[in-house]
Order: C-alpha cells, then structure tokens, then sequence
C-alpha cells in the first residue's frame, strides 16, 4: 500500500472523527480528506503530474499536511524546505529541486517576494495565509469550488514522495530521498513501538519540515487526533495540553527540560497525558530522572536520523523507569533496535566489534532511504552493500542496547587519545542543575593536536567556577580527557532541530581564541 491508500483507509474507518485541529478550528477526517482532493485537482489544473516536484516553505498549519497528502495523490514529490533559512539560500535549494509550484507561507514575505522576482524561478506560487498577495496564488482561492473527487495516480513502494534536509550541522544540508515504502514501514513500525492508540490527542509544535513530521503522519494514519501548534512557547503549550487533554507528546530533550524549568509546571492539570515521545538528541541523566519523577506517564526515546524515516531504535517507559531509579546509571542509553531494525558496529577496518567494544553504528531497514538527490557520490559512501553508516560512534552491550557516544566528526583526538564529547558533557552535567546546557569540542593545538574545550550555561546564580569543574572532571574521568578550556556563555546556536550546533560552537571558540592573541600581541 502506499501513502493515500493509507489514508483512504483511515477516512473509511473514522469519518466524522477529528483528524487535525490547528488555530481553534477542527478538521474531520472526511473534510481533510476533501481538502486534499480539492488541492489536488488544483494542482493537477496547474499541469501538476506525477514524478514533478512541489515545494512547501511553510510554518506548521492544517494546509501544510494537505499539501504533501495531495501531492501523494498524485505521485508527486514533497520538497520540505526550512523557513528559517536566509532567502539567497533557500533559493539555492528551490533551484536545485527545480519545483512546480511551492507553498509559502504568508509570513514570510521576504522569502516569497526573493523567489517570486527572481528570473531563473519557474514555480507558481502559492501563499498560505489570509493575505492576498499581487501575483501570488492564495490557497484558499486556488481549492475553492474544486471537486473534492480526486482519484489517486498509482504508486509504486519505492516511487519517492518525499524530500527532506539533513540537520546539515557538519556540512551542507542534503536532501534525503524517501519512498511510500519507507514512511509506510515507518509508520508500522512506530504505532507497534510506541503503542500509538485511536484515542490518542497528539500535540505537535516540533517543525512539520523535519523528518520528526512523522509522528504528525503516525497520527492522522492512524486515525488519532493531532493538534497543532505553529511554534513553541512553554506556557501556550502546557495551556494546549491542559485545553485539549492532549494524551501524547513529541518533543525534543531541551523542549522538556524548558518545560521542567518553567515556573508555571504545576499550575496546568496534565493529568491527561499518557506518553511522552522525545527524539533529536541526547537526553542528559538529570533531565531525564526529573521529567520521569514530575510527568506522571509514560515516556518513549526514540533514536534515529533522516536517511532512516528517522526511526532506528527505542527506549522504552519501564526502561526509563528503571534509569531513573538506578544510583549508578553513567550513560542514557538510545535503547533497543526497532522491528525488523538490524543494526551493528564496525571497526575502521569494517569488521564488527565485540560486545562493549566501540566502533561506528551500521544499519539495515526497510525504512532506509533510496538515497541523497542529485547526490549519487555521497549515496555510495552513506550504503555500503545494504547498510546505512550513521557515522555515530558507540557500542552495543550483552543485552543489545545501543550507547551513542559521539558524532564520528566529533571525536576529540588529543595528545594521541580518543576522548568522546558526550563522555565529558554528562560528567559536568553531573554536578547537578546548576548545569543549564554542556557542549564539548575540539580545538586545534599545536602541542596536543586537539584540546577538550566545554562551553558551559549555568544558572545565573551558581558559584560553579572553572576550578571545581576540573576538579569534578579530574575524579570521574582519566585525566587527559578533563577540559583544557572552559567558557561560560549565556547561550549557545542550534540547529532547527534543537540540536548543538557545535560546528558553529567550535568556529566561535576558534574565532574568540585568535581574538585573544591578537590582544595579546598588540
């Protein structure tokens, strides 16, 4: 089966039910349903057909999960651009996708206006939003009066329906190839993992231009209510949860953490909430002991990246349960593989490791990707014979868990030792809260080749200082792997997934150490 045959179903089962609500107003499966038809047959009037490409540079919104539900209709490819990205670049990338027609979102108007104005720019454009803007599409103007009776194009399992972007934080962004069979596989898979219900209310504020949408597509597939939030902001989120009984999160681990922090975290009844979904990074001990001990539910990591739909493995509640409990647990581990998951890790020399033994995690799925677009030297080196190099570094202990312990890229090499990033961050993280945020990065040395530097974020009220850190370091670590450098920084660059961008971390520590000497030398 294939996306909209999926979603047939799902209107056939549940059509008065509530599929997506977004700004108070409510959508049933059978209206989203005729939406989607109504913008195909749009589309399909624009000379839209299967094979081409429609771009979406668009906030969260009900139009949004239409667009890609109307170009799976008709076979054609969803681009999901980031909106936040500068215009010049987000051009360069509409470009190389060569879309037909691409949605923009009427907020962004200086996007939409770089692109519409640009000569080499071919696509009709369509704004989201109440505006009407001189010479653009207005979607709500290009669906009225159109039929609702759509009939979908065949569609084979491995035709692509989607593009989406890598986080693009050691290099530029590339565009992941993904099929009906890899988000279909996905979604099976994710609903069994995660024990997804009918019943379930699932909020989502996470970017639907991310590989994370799925769990927005896990919800409508499924026949779930998904209510959506167009950003993300603390108190108007817990005021969500409280107003709608939401029942299930997604979230990233600072999302919870800002939530824990909040001074209002007592003051909404979320006593409705069952499970907690959280992906995208690492989630630090403390944190996670606290949200288990102050959520009273159920919580689900999820690990994965975007050439894998994004799903690779899953900790479970009473796995979490059992972590947070534990007085000696060191390393959060990103849990078990997922169904028909097969993963392993290899050496440099690509022989597999033993137990415990630390090499680069490889794995196989029906959910990997069909490769990077326009890309194929970059495909070849990402699958080798099957298997999808992640190009993280960790092991695999007796019981068949995963530990992440770094990025490959990441990997700090100093005075001829290897010193894993996240070793050290959940060390200083261990201190306790007056810890707000950790990053550890190499920095080029002429003695040492590289030095561990860790930029910190404590609370504006901690006397943690420099000295006590290297000396909680120097206790719970082998010397050469303490921090040589420490900076205090009020806050950090991520990504548009919540992710540290530690390249950019690394090019400012670089540039304030260059800075320095040339004070110094005047």
């Amino acid at each position: 089966m294939n996306l909209n045959q999926y979603l047939d179903s799902t209107v056939f089962r549940y059509p008065n039910k509530i599929a997506v609500k977004y700004n108070d107003k409510s959508y049933t499966y059978t209206i989203f349903h005729q939406r989607v038809g109504m913008l195909a047959n749009a589309m399909k009037s624009y000379g839209l057909k299967k094979g081409d490409s429609v771009g979406l540079i668009c906030k969260n919104s009900n139009n949004y999960l239409e667009t890609i539900f109307a170009c799976a209709k008709l076979g054609i490819i969803a681009v999901n651009y980031n909106w936040r990205i500068v215009p010049k670049k987000l051009l360069v990338l509409v470009k190389e996708s060569n879309v037909k027609m691409l949605f923009i979102s009427s907020g962004n108007i200086e996007v939409l206006y770089c692109i519409k104005n640009h000569p080499e720019c071919e696509a009709s454009i369509v704004s989201i939003g109440e505006e009407t803007l001189e010479g653009v599409l207005n979607y709500e103007n290009l669906i009225n009066g159109k039929s609702p009776i759509c009939p979908s194009i065949d569609s084979d399992p491995d035709d692509t329906i989607f593009h989406f972007y890598t986080s693009g934080t050691t290099g530029k962004a590339k565009s992941v190839m993904l099929t009906n069979k890899n988000i279909i596989t996905h979604f099976l898979i994710n609903i069994f993992e995660t024990n997804w219900d009918v019943d379930d209310r699932f909020l989502y504020a996470l970017p639907l231009f991310h590989a994370s949408s799925s769990g927005a597509l896990n919800s409508i597939l499924s026949g779930s209510t998904l209510v959506i939030l167009d950003r993300f902001e603390v108190d108007e989120y817990l005021q969500t949860i409280e107003k709608e009984k939401i029942t299930r999160l997604g979230l990233v681990p600072n999302l919870i953490d800002w939530i824990l922090k909040s001074g209002n975290f007592n003051k909404y009844d979320l006593s409705s909430l069952k499970s907690i979904i959280y992906a995208g990074a690492p989630i630090s001990l403390n944190t996670l002991k606290e949200a288990v001990n102050r959520f009273d539910c159920d919580f689900y990591q999820l690990y994965g990246m975007t050439e894998m739909s994004p799903v690779v493995s899953v900790l479970k509640p009473d796995e979490h349960i059992k972590i947070a409990n534990s007085s000696n647990a060191k390393h959060v581990p990103v849990g078990k593989p997922t169904l028909g998951t097969n993963v392993k890790m290899i050496k440099q020399d690509g022989e597999a490791c033993q137990t415990r033994e630390v090499g680069e995690l490889i794995v196989s799925s029906d959910t990997m990707m069909k490769g990077y677009h326009n890309d194929e030297a970059q495909t070849k080196k990402a699958i080798i014979e099957g298997w999808y190099h992640t190009g993280d570094i960790g092991f695999i202990d007796k019981d068949g868990y995963i530990y992440i312990l770094d990025r490959k890229k990441n990997m700090i090499i100093t005075g001829g030792e290897n010193v894993y990033s996240s070793e050290v961050e959940n060390c200083i993280r261990g201190m306790g809260t007056d810890i707000i945020d950790v990053a550890v990065v190499g920095l080029p040395d002429d003695r040492w080749g590289e030095i561990v530097a860790a930029i910190i974020i404590k609370d504006k009220n901690s006397h943690i200082s420099r000295e006590l850190i290297i000396d909680h370091c120097m206790m719970n670590m082998a010397s050469y792997k303490k921090p040589k450098l420490i900076e205090f920084w009020e806050e950090m660059p991520r990504n548009r997934t919540g992710k540290l961008n530690k390249e950019k971390i690394k090019k400012i520590c670089i540039e304030n150490q260059l800075r320095k000497e040339r004070i110094l030398n005047e």
